[in-house]
């Protein structure tokens, strides 16, 4: 509520999104890498690992996005519908 009513809130300017060459958030084990800092014009890659061990993992963990230019050009898909399979560790 504190923010619908903070004038200066309202009329900030919003900040540019910062877009680094690369950045590694090991505690989600998220990357981003591109090919060049600041540009949304070249190579793009992101990347989300895991391990079955974490809360809310199966065996379909991991996800990728290949991008060009900021136009998607690899995304993993995912594994489709889950059956009891997705869940067992085999």
């Amino acid at each position: 509520m504190d923010a619908l009513f903070d004038t200066e809130w309202h009329t900030t300017r919003p900040a540019d999104f910062p877009l680094p060459a690369r950045a590694w958030l090991p505690d989600t084990q998220v990357l981003v890498a591109r090919a060049t800092a600041g540009d949304t014009r070249g190579l793009l890659v992101a990347a989300k690992a895991g391990h079955n061990g974490e809360s809310h993992n199966h065996n379909d963990v991991g996800s990728f996005i290949v991008a060009l230019d900021a136009h998607p050009l690899l995304i993993d898909v995912g594994v489709g519908t889950y059956r009891k399979e997705t869940f067992s560790p085999d």
